[in-house]
């Protein structure tokens, strides 16, 4: 009874997930937000919005991976929550625990034990968040880099369409990023969609 009530749950998250509307996913989506963000020049940015698209990511990466890593049970419930349904579908039922009576770890004699106990932990929690946020602040500053390139990119194309006279050059940029980012985000779905194909043929084990 509770297998199929399990099986009706994870069944009506699955169809949930499936016709649930993904902003990122919509290449038509993309590609209108990349050609609107392409009129305005980006030397037309405040300097803190500048400097925050910068600087922001290796900051937010590093704690946003460090916190995480610091903290394995929201990690989990993350990837529960967010994990592919068809990964979670295939996935095997955990085993049911034994109902029978179980030795309960005994408790510590003295107050120092668990001091000490606590202690350790707090140390082990520390090292996982440092160690988390070293790859959190390299893929900010990867983030970071890309934008700082793409302003040098914006200004570079607009001075080069204005010494050649092209009418109207951020329309032509606008176009230009809205085709590139229709383009890349329909590759990205077809990507996935012929890696989950290529999953679903894989024979059980």
């Amino acid at each position: 009874m509770s297998t199929q009530n399990h099986d009706s749950t994870q069944n009506q998250d699955t169809a949930g997930r499936a016709g649930r509307y993904d902003f990122w996913r919509d290449p038509w989506a993309q590609g209108a937000l990349n050609g609107a963000l392409a009129l305005i020049p980006a030397r037309k940015y405040p300097r803190w919005l500048r400097r925050t698209l910068v600087w922001g990511p290796p900051v937010a990466g590093a704690l946003g991976l460090g916190y995480l890593a610091s903290n394995p049970e929201l990690l989990r419930k993350l990837g529960e929550r967010y994990a592919d349904p068809q990964d979670a579908s295939s996935a095997e039922p955990a085993e049911a625990e034994p109902s029978g009576p179980q030795a309960s770890p005994e408790p510590p004699t003295g107050g120092d034990a668990g001091g000490e106990e606590q202690s350790q932990h707090e140390v082990a929690r520390w090292k996982r968040g440092v160690i988390g946020a070293v790859p959190g602040a390299f893929l900010g500053t990867l983030v970071g880099a890309t934008f700082a390139g793409g302003f040098w990119v914006d200004e570079k194309v607009d001075r080069a369409l204005r010494r050649y006279h092209v009418p109207f050059p951020r329309v032509v940029m606008g176009y230009s990023s809205a085709a590139l980012g229709w383009w890349l985000t329909h590759q990205m779905n077809v990507y996935e969609e012929r890696q989950k194909v290529k999953e679903a043929a894989k024979p059980a084990s």
